[in-house]
């Protein structure tokens, strides 16, 4: 599994970062929350981890709306982190 750990780690990251830059913040505004995430030992947090699916269903329009071509990578990520937060 190591491997493929490496492997999903990028276009995490990439995509993050077109994400990002659609926002406005350059891909250098990840390295923070990147950082606490691995200091906080990839504990979950964030809208889906705390059932704030008010927060979901707006982060899944604003997505949608700039960068439709990521519904289908948001959608996985949203149910891969909520298999983990339940």
């Amino acid at each position: 599994m190591k491997a493929a750990r490496g492997t999903w780690s990028v276009p995490a990251f990439s995509n993050s970062c077109v994400l990002a830059g659609s926002s406005g913040a350059p891909a250098a505004a990840l390295e923070p929350l990147m950082r606490r995430t691995i200091e906080n030992g990839f504990e979950l947090t964030g809208p889906i981890s705390r059932g704030d699916w008010a927060t979901v269903e707006a982060h899944r329009a604003a997505i949608h709306e700039v960068h439709p071509e990521l519904d289908e990578l948001y959608e996985t990520l949203a149910g891969a982190t909520l298999a983990l937060a339940t």
